[in-house]
């Protein structure tokens, strides 16, 4: 079967929409078809992937996912049949299951996960700075979809303009912070992992195989703020809220760093940052070097989700359904 042919089925799926799980049942099957004939096609990865996230996620969430360009028919094809108005309906149908499923089921003090619950709160600190014309670019990411995230936005922008842009990067259950600045065609980035969690040690590396100029904060692995294993996204997302309103957070930091040789970049002690960065710290080195500014986690925990805290699960649901139909997809 050639690419016309699987292209011609897709299509087909547009007049006979049973609904949601039978559509995503079928395309991962004329994947699965597909993928055979391709044998191993240099393709194969990010079609596998497509395959993967169609047996884990919402129509929605498939759509919208930031993925590498593919030079394949079939692939093309399919995207724009996910993006396509046919599949209107069936994504309305499907966000209305999922966000009834939420908000009858009764969590502590949130109904949506952990990528859910951030974007949430980036949403909320957006609109508070839109009111005095500003912004927080933010996007909570998978570690996979970095490199299509930046290829789109990095070509959206003006390279005579000085833009800013944040990223919360999730590898499986830890988050790391990512302050990007992109100017005259040049691309840095700022890697903050309050834990000093190895796994930043990959991002750093996928970054400076991209070309782009990287900085990490937290000069080796005892330079860190971190102490428990579950706290790494609020640490990241009060870290990038800071940086994001720095003008010259980059200037600064330059001003302060070495060469870093196990990285291959250079790196600044959390030290070197303003005293608000490590107000949350569970190091005690640093709570005793700073008396006075300590704001202790439990306290900005609370605060920073009182929105979440304080609504119930349908009301949060709402919030979700009509701001990010992505949410909805309770995994």
């Amino acid at each position: 079967m050639q690419a016309t042919a699987f292209q011609k089925q897709i299509w087909n799926l547009a007049e006979n929409l049973t609904g949601p799980e039978k559509v995503k049942d079928r395309i991962q099957t004329l994947l699965t078809i597909y993928l055979d004939r391709l044998g191993g096609s240099p393709l194969a990865p990010d079609l596998e992937a497509l395959k993967t996230d169609l047996s884990r996620y919402s129509i929605t969430e498939v759509s919208g996912k930031q993925r590498n360009t593919v030079n394949d028919p079939f692939f093309n094809t399919l995207m724009e049949f996910l993006h396509s108005s046919k599949l209107d309906d069936l994504k309305e149908k499907e966000a209305e299951a999922l966000s009834q499923r939420i908000s009858s089921e009764q969590f502590p003090w949130v109904a949506v996960n952990r990528d859910e619950m951030l974007r949430v709160l980036i949403h909320l600190k957006d609109l508070k700075r839109k009111t005095v014309d500003q912004s927080f670019d933010c996007e909570v990411l998978q570690k996979d979809e970095l490199e299509g995230f930046l290829n789109n936005k990095v070509a959206s922008l003006d390279p005579s303009k000085v833009s800013r842009f944040q990223v919360l990067s999730r590898d499986e259950v830890h988050y790391t912070a990512l302050d990007f600045e992109y100017h005259a065609g040049a691309l840095k980035c700022v890697v903050m992992d309050a834990y000093q969690e190895p796994k930043h040690l990959k991002l750093v590396e996928f970054l400076l195989t991209k070309n782009v100029v990287v900085l990490v904060a937290g000069s080796d692995e005892n330079d860190k703020l971190q102490y428990d294993t579950r706290s790494c996204s609020i640490f990241s997302l009060d870290h990038l809220v800071r940086s994001s309103t720095k003008e010259n957070f980059f200037e600064f930091l330059d001003a302060h760093a070495t060469f870093d040789e196990l990285r291959g970049c250079n790196a600044v002690s959390w030290r070197s940052l303003e005293p608000e960065f490590v107000k949350n710290a569970q190091n005690p080195a640093f709570t005793e070097e700073n008396p006075g500014i300590q704001e202790t986690l439990e306290l900005y925990k609370a605060r920073v989700t009182q929105f979440l805290e304080r609504s119930t699960p349908r009301e949060i649901a709402a919030v979700a359904f009509q701001h990010f139909p992505s949410f909805l997809n309770h995994r």
